[in-house]
Order: C-alpha cells, then structure tokens, then sequence
C-alpha cells in the first residue's frame, strides 16, 4: 500500500467500519459452524475439541470487529485525535507512515472496555458490557491467539463475577447487542 492509500484508509471511519462489518460476518460464520458441531448427534471428544476451538475463535473475531468499529468511531467523533508518524526521505517523499494514536491513547491499545469509554459507548453502570468487553480483550491479546498468555501470571479476567461459561452461552447474545449499537453510533 503507498503512503497515500494509507493516509487515506488509516484516517476514513468507515475503512474501519468497513472492515468491522467483514470481521462480524466471518466471525458469524464461524459461530454458526460451532453451534453445528455442538448440536450434532454424533458428537465424540474430538468433534468438541473441535467445536472449542471454533468458538474462540469466533470470538477473537467478534472482538476484532468490536476494536475496529471503536477505532471507527472515535475517528468518526474525533478526527483530531488521530495521529500519524510520517517519514520522508531525502526527496521529499514520504517514505514510512504509522498510525500512533487513535483518540485519546495508543494505537497499541486492544482493551475494548477503555475504546467504548472514550467513543461514549459504554456507561459506568453498564458492568455486564464492561465484563463481555474486559473477556474480548483477553481473546485479543491471547484466547484467540496462543495457547497460553505472553506472561505467566496473567489470568483470564481478575474479579470476573461471571463464569467462564457464561460467555460461551450468552456471548452472542451480547456481542450482537453491543455491536449493534455501535454500529447505529456510527450511523448517527
């Protein structure tokens, strides 16, 4: 991608929005593949192995999508918080260009709870969205990704007050409903 492809895409809402909308088609997709496997009658330790491994990674996805739609967003909202590295070289060409900040923190940030607070999308007392938010983080950052947390000492969710399972039931449920929301936020 040239510098000026970048440019543009990096700072349009709805490139993100766009991409948001890709991430919760293919992470439905991958939904209605796990409810398959868990409603087969042939079911074997295999074939729930199997149907383990499509729901997180149905998740990863929904929580990608939530990352992006909440980047959308706050670009959306606050275009002047968008910062971009730019490199030129001796011709005055621009050489290297590098999103460093999407609203108020770090583009290296993935805690969804922290992006739905600053796009105004998560109220304090929302605590079961906070929870649903705080897990897609942690599918972000490892869940989804490895076997086990860059660090040792990192647990799934520290004070969870909702169990594990309650978000292999429920998740879709309030996936769909946040990011709905989002997605009307974004339409407004």
């Amino acid at each position: 991608m040239n510098p000026d492809e970048f440019l543009s895409r990096a700072t349009n809402a709805d490139s993100w929005f766009d991409e948001a909308r890709s991430l919760r088609v293919a992470a439905k997709a991958v939904w209605d593949t796990f409810l398959k496997y868990t409603q087969d009658s042939k079911q074997n330790e295999e074939s729930l192995r199997e149907a383990f491994y499509l729901l997180r990674n149905s998740q990863l996805l929904y929580a990608l999508c939530a990352e992006c739609a909440l980047k959308g967003l706050l670009i959306k909202r606050f275009p002047q918080d968008v910062s971009i590295s730019i490199m030129v070289d001796g011709k005055k060409q621009v050489s290297e260009a590098t999103i460093t900040r999407i609203g108020e923190s770090l583009t290296t940030t993935h805690n969804l709870a922290r992006l739905a607070e600053m796009a105004d999308v998560l109220p304090k007392e929302a605590e079961q969205t906070r929870e649903l938010l705080d897990y897609c983080t942690h599918c972000i950052k490892w869940i989804g990704r490895y076997p086990v947390p860059l660090k040792h000492k990192v647990g799934v969710q520290k004070g969870r007050k909702k169990p594990p399972v309650f978000f292999g039931h429920t998740f879709l449920e309030l996936m769909d409903g946040f990011l709905d929301e989002v997605f009307d936020e974004f339409r407004r």
